[in-house]
């Protein structure tokens, strides 16, 4: 199982999540920073995000599954 305090860990370590002051493209400021090109582009990182999402939605995942089939086939 993985953790989110891992991805959090992965981020800051990759330098995807940055603390400071920022002006984002739209105008607001904001005091972290999320690089999503470098988030996406490091196989880990991105492994690792999409482990947190398939726990979290397997369970519901499996049971639509489940209904649909059931609906398919009876």
């Amino acid at each position: 199982m993985v953790s989110k305090e891992y991805l959090i860990e992965l981020l800051k370590e990759n330098e995807v999540f940055l603390e400071g002051d920022f002006t984002l493209s739209s105008g607001k400021k904001s005091n972290y920073y999320i690089n999503m090109k470098k988030a996406i582009t490091d196989p880990e990182i991105l492994s690792t995000i999409s482990k947190l999402i398939t726990e979290k939605y397997q369970m519901m995942i499996s049971i639509k599954l489940l209904a649909l089939l059931w609906v398919q086939f009876r």
